[in-house]
């Protein structure tokens, strides 16, 4: 993925519409966890994140996601 991937950045799932927000970055790997259910956690390689989600962009980010954005 060409875009710098950092903390607090939120992502969405093309194939469950699911959003994710990365938690924590160390080294090569990133957890992500589910936007709606913060016990729902995806551990990745940085250059996988691509592969199966799209970065938010923040025009189209839902009013309560904008909110917990803000914070």
């Amino acid at each position: 993925m060409s875009n710098k991937i950092v903390e607090g950045k939120l992502f969405v799932s093309p194939f469950t519409g699911k959003v994710y927000k990365v938690k924590k970055i160390h080294m090569n790997s990133v957890v992500m966890e589910e936007v709606e259910n913060e016990s729902r956690q995806l551990l990745t390689e940085k250059g996988t994140i691509g592969n199966f989600c799209e970065k938010v962009i923040e025009q189209h980010i839902p009013d309560f996601l904008f909110e917990e954005r803000k914070s």
